[in-house]
């Protein structure tokens, strides 16, 4: 597996929870179980997160902070902190503009067909290493990387939730509050749009799919567009374990608004011409939205979801959400 692979693989893991990224944000600005290790206030420290392989313990303020990649260190920039290393190479600014001019730490690809170098890893000092989830750091070699640093892989096995990964950060560099306060702001942003320009949307249902060979629609995880006020249809598996809907079975795709992703322009061409695809319920009321799967910043807004990816989604994807149907039909 090349480097590029894994960094392919961390930004899909971190789409995966985007809509538990807005399950997490109550009212009330309480943390989820899986954060609620520490009893340390913001600024206070030692600092305490609770992560699978056990609690995540900084005995004072972290000042050299290593993201294993640029979604964790997108996280980090919104609450106001900058890694010295993000463990990747410097990301296009053509397919993900949001980081476009974010960062000032350093960018060095530490991944290797085996994993992480920790050699690399160690030869920038740091003083906490964080990761989107345990997949990244098998729990064999944990404690290499707890030689190095502290070191927090995730709040559960594989895939961790953005909403956990957020709060459990904020608690680890002293600002947990804020860290709420950024996931409570999202959401509110979203506010005007679903009571204004994109009411018609509120309670439809999406399928967010992407053409793979011409032949199976996977399912991405699409969930990040539920900030607009959409829902899941009843087959829209966001968790990456569906091995897809065949193409001769697409009319299984009833939601009212339809995602899809497509990698050639002849598949395009091929769909709009197929009566499947014309008889499924978004194609008769004009509610699909397609996206290229190679290189589209949209669609990467979608799977990444780290706070200034969900900011470039809600504006560059406000205006083709509201001229669906589902949105101006009366």
């Amino acid at each position: 597996m090349t480097s590029k692979t894994y960094k392919k693989n961390r930004l899909i893991v971190a789409g995966l929870s985007a809509a538990l990224m807005l399950a997490g944000c109550s009212s009330s600005g309480e943390s989820t179980d899986a954060t609620a290790g520490a009893a340390s206030g913001d600024g206070a420290f030692p600092a305490t997160a609770e992560s699978v392989y056990g609690p995540v313990t900084v005995e004072s303020k972290p000042e050299r902070i290593v993201a294993t990649g640029s979604t964790v260190a997108a996280i980090m920039v919104a609450l106001g902190e900058q890694p010295i290393l993000i463990g990747e190479d410097a990301p296009d600014p053509a397919d993900y503009p949001w980081l476009d001019g974010v960062f000032t730490g350093e960018f060095e690809d530490i991944w290797t067909d085996a994993g992480t170098s920790l050699e690399l890893i160690a030869g920038h000092d740091p003083d906490l290493i964080l990761n989107t989830g345990s997949f990244e750091v098998d729990e064999g070699i944990y404690p290499d990387y707890e030689a190095i640093a502290p070191t927090f892989v995730g709040t559960q096995e594989g895939i961790s939730p953005a909403n956990d990964l957020l709060l459990a950060y904020g608690k680890l560099v002293g600002k947990e509050a804020e860290a709420q306060k950024t996931l409570d702001d999202l959401n509110a942003s979203f506010d005007p749009l679903k009571e204004g320009e994109l009411a018609g949307l509120q309670g439809k249902t999406y399928n967010y799919v992407s053409l793979r060979d011409g032949a199976v629609f996977n399912m991405p995880n699409g969930s990040a567009v539920e900030y607009f006020g959409l829902e899941p249809a009843a087959n829209q598996d966001n968790s990456w374990s569906s091995n897809g809907i065949s193409y001769e079975n697409m009319r299984e795709f009833q939601a009212d608004v339809l995602f899809v992703g497509l990698a050639a322009d002849e598949d395009r061409a091929r769909l709009e011409q197929d009566p499947l695809f014309q008889n499924l319920p978004a194609v008769k009321s004009g509610s699909v939205i397609f996206f290229d799967t190679t290189n589209e910043p949209i669609n990467g807004s979608v799977l990444e979801a780290s706070p200034p990816a969900v900011d470039y989604m809600r504006e560059e994807l406000t205006p083709l959400l509201s001229g669906l149907g589902a949105n101006t039909a009366a």
